[in-house]
């Protein structure tokens, strides 16, 4: 079943003029909701007068189709094998005398039958003018009881009873109708359970949301694509106020958002200036123990020694400020030293801790110490997130005998 949703949502009616036993004129009411690929009845009820009806709707913007099956609507079940060849022209061959700019008509077509109904355009126009302004938007209207062979297919009887009338199929093709005061009859259509007086309205609603057709011969398309021509726009024009609505909150939201995100941005820079503080006491406190330990260095690598702090001092200078270098080791052990073993380091090499708020800048941080002549190699090792503002690192920085 191919349906719009966009157009007329997912909750559906449809209204049937009929009458009931004692002949007096009802309207039986029936509101589906389709949820995932299912329909499920929500509302099935009757009313003696129109005004009972409006009072009982409370939703706004409800596409409804009418079923016009009283007393104002003439139907007759005729043999299409006895017009000669003549199929298209059924309505001027049963009703030769009315003029079809006065009558609305349907023909629902078999292969050897037909249901014929007309109905006065006046009377029906006069019906779907009650519900201008109303809350219930009429987008589709059909006669007599011909609808209800879109579902002949999905009962397993082959006698059906309606509001009004008991019908009799061969497959889907109609052998007899007749008026049948009431009946009492539950039918399961495809998971759906219906009772007589709710099949019209039903096989109204999948003809019109979901266009389950039958062969049918009709003069009321214009009136039909005004009806719901009318429907959509009233829907476009509901859901964009909607939209509307959405947008402006959305963007309150979005300046909320920038908001907090300026107020988050000058928590950070705060904390970035701290750690500077840090970082350049730190640098200070660096450089004198680097002085202290030029002695332990030149033991270690004696053709580097007079570089050893110039090493350190463009290191340092080239460390961003929201970067805490905590240690600097120059060519660090391999092993711990043991007696009589000989000690092993790693040549050339600088061991650097430290910790950063953001990786980002640790990364940058890499690219740019990559860059330099004087280093051959940069290696980051023991990435480690701590807490939601530090992320600690060491860098094995691999050094050349040039400088930059």
């Amino acid at each position: 079943m191919k349906y719009n949703s966009l157009k007329y949502g997912t909750i559906y009616a449809a209204i049937e003029f009929t009458f009931d036993a004692d002949g007096s004129e009802c309207i039986n009411y029936l509101k589906l909701h389709k949820k995932k690929n299912e329909l499920a009845v929500i509302e099935s009820t009757s009313f003696i007068k129109v005004d009972e009806l409006l009072t009982f709707i409370k939703d706004t913007l409800l596409p409804t189709c009418i079923v016009f099956n009283n007393k104002n609507v003439i139907t007759k079940l005729v043999s299409l094998t006895s017009l000669l060849g003549r199929k298209n022209e059924v309505i001027q061959s049963v009703f030769p005398n009315i003029s079809t700019d006065d009558f609305f008509y349907e023909v629902y077509k078999g292969e050897e039958k037909g249901l014929v109904s007309i109905a006065r355009k006046d009377y029906i126009n006069k019906v779907l003018a009650l519900f201008v302004g109303t809350k219930i938007n009429i987008v589709a209207f059909y006669l007599g009881n011909g609808i209800v062979k879109n579902i002949s297919s999905y009962i397993s009887k082959e006698t059906i009873y309606t509001s009004n009338s008991k019908i009799t199929f061969k497959g889907e093709e109609f052998l007899s109708i007749e008026d049948y005061k009431e009946s009492n009859e539950k039918y399961d259509v495809n998971g759906v359970e219906l009772s007589s007086r709710n099949l019209l309205a039903f096989s109204a609603i999948l003809d019109s949301f979901f266009n389950v057709l039958t062969s049918i011969e009709a003069n009321k398309e214009t009136c039909v694509k005004a009806l719901k021509e009318e429907f959509v726009k009233k829907r476009m024009f509901s859901k964009g106020l909607l939209i509307s609505l959405i947008f402006l909150l959305v963007l309150f939201l979005i300046n909320f958002f920038f908001f907090s995100h300026y107020n988050t941005e000058i928590q950070k820079v705060e904390s970035e200036l701290s750690l500077l503080k840090d970082n350049k006491n730190f640098i200070e406190e660096l450089k004198v123990k680097t002085e202290d330990k030029a002695a332990i260095i030149n033991n270690f690598n004696s053709v580097l020694e007079s570089k050893i702090s110039w090493y350190v001092d463009e290191i340092s200078l080239r460390v961003p400020d929201n970067i805490l270098l905590k240690e600097i080791t120059f060519q660090p052990l391999q092993k711990s030293i043991k007696k009589e073993k000989e000690i092993l380091y790693e040549e050339d090499v600088f061991v650097i801790e430290g910790e950063a708020i953001d990786s980002y800048e640790i990364s940058k941080w890499v690219d740019d110490l990559a860059k330099i002549k004087w280093i051959d190699d940069v290696i980051v090792n023991d990435l480690e997130n701590k807490t939601a503002r530090k992320n600690s690192f060491t860098l094995f920085i691999t050094i050349t005998n040039e400088k930059e």
